[in-house]
């Protein structure tokens, strides 16, 4: 993913240890016997992401047990990325967390919000996926921050540099 690649470079430019993964089955097209639309399409059915939360949950502290188990974390998630994120914040408690256009119009976002401290939503005024009003009645009502940046779209094509170092900068100045 384009997000996550320009995010990635520039959390470990900054000499932050950094890590990125696709989810299950992302790279095969399948999860065990199953394709990957079919089992992606019963995860939206029961609203259940609990094995991808478990599956980030063990890659966090596997990456924290190599390196420093007492390390604080910060999240830095895009898209779907920030559901699972603000889900892992009650197993594994950030200190700070970046959510790059959270789907809003697409998930239940409000009481994970409401539970996550120092938060600050990246969003785009164009995102039909994150849509402006709705980010900015959250913040308003849940006490958190935005920041908006400039993209056509909720996919930042163009605009990733800009959007990796700003969110960078964010989660440095929330610490």
């Amino acid at each position: 993913n384009n997000v996550i690649r320009a995010i990635f470079s520039e959390a470990v430019a900054r000499d932050y240890l950094a890590a990125s993964f696709n989810y299950r089955g992302v790279d095969s097209g399948y999860v065990e016997n199953e394709t990957m639309l079919s089992y992606w399409e019963k995860l939206e059915e029961k609203k259940d992401y609990s094995l991808i939360a478990e599956d980030t949950a063990k890659l966090i502290k596997d990456v924290r047990n190599s390196f420093n188990p007492e390390a604080e974390i910060h999240y830095i998630a895009y898209s779907f990325g920030s559901l699972i994120a603000l889900l892992l914040n009650g197993k594994l408690p950030q200190v700070s967390t970046v959510a790059i256009s959270p789907p809003l119009s697409a998930y239940a976002f409000e009481s994970l919000l409401a539970d996550t401290t120092r938060l600050t939503l990246m969003i785009s005024a164009n995102d039909e996926f994150c849509p402006m009003k709705t980010a900015m009645g959250l913040a308003e009502r849940l006490d958190f921050e935005t920041e908006t940046l400039e993209s056509e779209d909720h996919f930042y094509r163009g605009c990733e540099a800009k959007l990796a170092s700003t969110t960078m900068t964010r989660l440095e100045s929330m610490n």
